[in-house]
C-alpha cells in the first residue's frame, strides 16, 4: 500500500473497513506478534516535529490513519491521500461492534480506575455478547520507557491477555510503550486510542456530527477542558502551520524543477 507522507510523519491510507479487516485477518491468522495501529493528529505531528526518534516510532506502527481533519485534509492535498478523517474513537467503536461479531475479547488500559468502571459499563450495554477483559486503568508510565515501566506495562497487559487491546494512555506513552515491548505483548492487535476511554464513560462528551462534518471537534473538546488543551492546541496548531508552509515550499521546487 503507498505510503502518505506528511512532515515527519507517514500514513499507510487504510480506509476504516481497510483497517478493520486487517485487524480480523490478522487475529485470525494467529501470528505470535500484536498488530499495532495509532491514529496520529496534529498533536503527534507536533510531537514527530520536535523529535526525529519518536517520529520513527510512530512510524513503527503497522497501521498509521489520520485522526483530524487538519491532518487528512492536508494528506489529501499534499500526498495524493484518497481517505478521509479515521477518528481513533469512532475506530474504536467499529473494532468493539467487530469484536462482539467474531468472539473476540477485548481489554482497556487507560483512565482513572473510575473512568474504566464507567466504561466496561457503558460497553457491556451497547455490546451485551461482547468478550470484554477487565485490566488495569490506573497504571502510571513515564513518558520515556524505562525497563522498570517497560516491565510494568508488560506485566499489566499479559496478566488479563486479550485479542485486542484498546490503549488509552495518551501520546507518546502510549506509542512508546508499545514498541519498546511489542514482542513481549500477548495480544492480537494494539490500537492506541488516546481519549477514547473518556468517551466511552461519558466523563468526555463526543461533538455532535454535524460539529464533526463542520471540523469543529477541537472546538468543542476545547470548550470542555479548556485548561488541560489550550496550550496543547496553540503549540500544536502552530507546528501544523509549519509544517504546511514547509509542504508547499517542497511543492513549488518540485513545480520549478519541471519547467
Amino acid at each position: 500500500m503507498t505510503e502518505h507522507r506528511l512532515g515527519a510523519l507517514s500514513f499507510s491510507g487504510e480506509s476504516a473497513s481497510g483497517v478493520l479487516s486487517k485487524i480480523s485477518e490478522h487475529i485470525d491468522d494467529g501470528s505470535t506478534e500484536p498488530m499495532t495501529v495509532i491514529t496520529p493528529n496534529i498533536f503527534h505531528l507536533k510531537l514527530a516535529s520536535k523529535d526525529r526518534m519518536l517520529a520513527e516510532l510512530f512510524n513503527l506502527a503497522d497501521i498509521r490513519v489520520p485522526d483530524g481533519w487538519p491532518v487528512a485534509a492536508a494528506l489529501r492535498l499534499f500526498s495524493a491521500y484518497k481517505g478521509g478523517r479515521i477518528a481513533g474513537s469512532d475506530l474504536s467503536l467499529d473494532v468493539l461492534s467487530l469484536a462482539e461479531k467474531r468472539s473476540y475479547s477485548v481489554g482497556i488500559m487507560g483512565g482513572s480506575d473510575h473512568v474504566l468502571a464507567r466504561a466496561y459499563e457503558n460497553i457491556r450495554l451497547e455490546y451485551p455478547k461482547l468478550k470484554i477483559v477487565e485490566m488495569s486503568g490506573n497504571l502510571t508510565l513515564p513518558t520515556n520507557p524505562t525497563a522498570n515501566s517497560r516491565r510494568n506495562f508488560v506485566e499489566t497487559v499479559n496478566i488479563t491477555p486479550v485479542d485486542i487491546l484498546l490503549l488509552c494512555l495518551g501520546a507518546p506513552k502510549s506509542e512508546a510503550h508499545l514498541q519498546a515491548s511489542r514482542s513481549d505483548l500477548d495480544v492480537k492487535a494494539i490500537l492506541c486510542v488516546g481519549a477514547t476511554v473518556d468517551f466511552l464513560a461519558g466523563s468526555v462528551k463526543r461533538a455532535p456530527s454535524w460539529v464533526q462534518r463542520m471540523g469543529l471537534e477541537w472546538a468543542y473538546r476545547l470548550v470542555q477542558e479548556p485548561s488541560r488543551l489550550w496550550r496543547r492546541y496553540l503549540s500544536s496548531g502552530i507546528t501544523f502551520i509549519t509544517v504546511i508552509m514547509q509542504e508547499i515550499l517542497v511543492s513549488i521546487r518540485r513545480l520549478n524543477s519541471k519547467d
